[in-house]
């Protein structure tokens, strides 16, 4: 610029002097080398290109006008960038943070710390050449299968029992046995051999019977046992008393709750010992055993010379008999003396009178001469806070004074159980033990002491003794 204001005159473009000279119509502004000076317009032709439209002088735009989805240096960004083009920060990858740490150490790399990228130190992992794999400096190189000719592709066409190509394959057959094309026309359909390939046919109908604990309606299969888990002793219930541990791994660490040592036996031949303060390994001190009743001892040998006969015990499956029935230990009198007693429930102060064919509760006719009352039926009934026995019975206070044992609380005429209320937590006789013991509860066997096999082996002789044999506990005598 020169001149004074508000009269100036440009006598330049951005530092190149403008010439002084005046243009003429239609002359353009051009460098001649020297300065920027009036000149005749070469007259160059513009054609539009794409989203370009130009008609005579003016040139249009026709492709994208809308600028409200055009990204600019103030757009905020979003995903896994944050701030505005072009100070755009990563914020994360795929989706997972990047921490705003900056790396502090040369060499650091960026390691996933379980919550977020963050700079961390590089664990220069070394990698070993496996098979087909040769690593040299930091070039890993595949040495094995490099003969792509024998890959299979999504081009490669299958055969054997398969048809077509990767990944879109048939089943053609089994066992090279030819599958019908056919498709299943009816639910229920099951791939039968025609005698000539599989093909859809109709199911033959296997009938299923219901077990116990089982009931089948229709296709329809229903446990109706034991449907209630609460009861269940689990592998996380964990056991107590003479056991420990949870199932099925469980422990004998006491005997009638006297506890066993952890110690293992160490030489063949130790027993079970009392020391005192635990059972534990310890020597066999050879006791000398003398025969009791029924019992013969000879050398080592102890034989029972007893009741041998197995047959005639009676167990909690025998049924009874004579005036009994039902099987043993709960039977049932249905007869005295081989009279039948009838299984009617007698009424209050009825006694069991003869009725010509069976016995049965019937009302008692007193009839009694000498009119003693110290003789008489008595009768015992409540009077005020006292039991009386009547005809010159006496007397008790009533009722008599509870006081609660250890669990048991009394409060006015309610036992209470303050103890074991929790019967989720309850061994019951269908709770099956492991560890050193197996079997149900009541019928536990001891299979092993403190993770130590105990042998099967019955003891054969009386006197004999638990010993360590090196393999299984067996027992011998001394």
């Amino acid at each position: 610029m020169s001149g004074t204001f508000p009269t100036l005159t440009v006598d330049g473009l951005q530092g190149n002097p403008v010439s002084a000279t005046a243009p003429a119509a239609g002359q353009v502004l051009k460098w001649n080398g020297s300065s920027w000076t009036p000149s005749v317009d070469d007259g160059a032709n513009y054609v539009g290109g794409a989203g370009i439209n130009v008609t005579g002088t003016t040139i249009t735009n026709t492709g994208d006008t809308n600028a409200a989805d055009d990204v600019t240096n103030v757009s905020a960004a979003g995903g896994d960038v944050s701030g505005t083009f072009s100070s755009l920060s990563v914020i994360r990858i795929q989706g997972s943070p990047v921490s705003g740490s900056a790396p502090t150490v040369t060499g650091q790399v960026l390691e996933w710390n379980g919550t977020q990228w963050t700079p961390g130190t590089d664990d220069n992992t070394t990698y070993t050449a496996g098979s087909g794999i040769n690593v040299t400096g930091t070039v890993i190189t595949n040495t094995g299968d490099t003969n792509a000719a024998d890959d299979i592709t999504t081009s490669t066409a299958a055969a054997g029992d398969v048809a077509g190509t990767f990944p879109n394959l048939t089943v053609d057959g089994l066992q090279g046995t030819p599958v019908s094309a056919t498709a299943p026309t009816v639910a229920g359909q099951v791939l039968k051999w025609n005698g000539a390939s599989w093909a859809p046919g109709t199911d033959a109908g296997t009938t299923y019977t219901a077990g116990s604990g089982i009931n089948v309606t229709g296709t329809v299969i229903t446990n109706t046992g034991d449907t209630n888990a609460a009861d269940d002793i689990t592998t996380s219930t964990a056991a107590a008393g003479d056991v420990a541990g949870t199932f099925p791994n469980l422990t004998v660490d006491g005997l009638q709750g006297t506890p066993v040592s952890a110690t293992a036996p160490s030489v063949v031949g130790q027993v079970l010992k009392w020391n005192g303060a635990s059972w534990a390994p310890g020597t066999d001190d050879a006791a000398v055993y003398s025969g009791g009743t029924g019992i013969s001892v000879v050398g080592t040998t102890i034989t029972n010379t007893g009741d041998t006969n197995a047959a005639d015990d009676i167990t909690n499956t025998t049924a009874a008999a004579g005036d009994l029935s039902g099987v043993y230990p709960s039977p049932t009198v249905t007869a005295i003396q081989g009279n039948p007693v009838t299984n009617v429930a007698p009424a209050l102060n009825q006694i069991l009178k003869w009725n010509g064919t069976q016995w049965t509760p019937s009302a008692d006719a007193v009839d009694d001469a000498d009119a003693s009352a110290t003789n008489e039926i008595q009768v015992l009934s409540i009077s005020g806070s006292n039991l009386v026995l009547s005809n010159g019975g006496g007397s008790v206070p009533y009722p008599p004074t509870y006081t609660g044992g250890a669990g048991i609380a009394l409060s006015g005429t309610q036992i209470i159980n303050v103890g074991d209320t929790n019967a989720a937590d309850d061994i019951t006789n269908t709770s099956v033990a492991a560890g050193d013991v197996t079997g149900t509860f009541a019928n536990l066997n001891v299979e092993a002491l403190q993770g130590t096999p105990v042998s099967s082996t019955a003891p054969t002789v009386v006197g004999q003794v638990l010993e360590w044999n090196g393999t299984p506990m067996g027992s011998r005598c001394r």
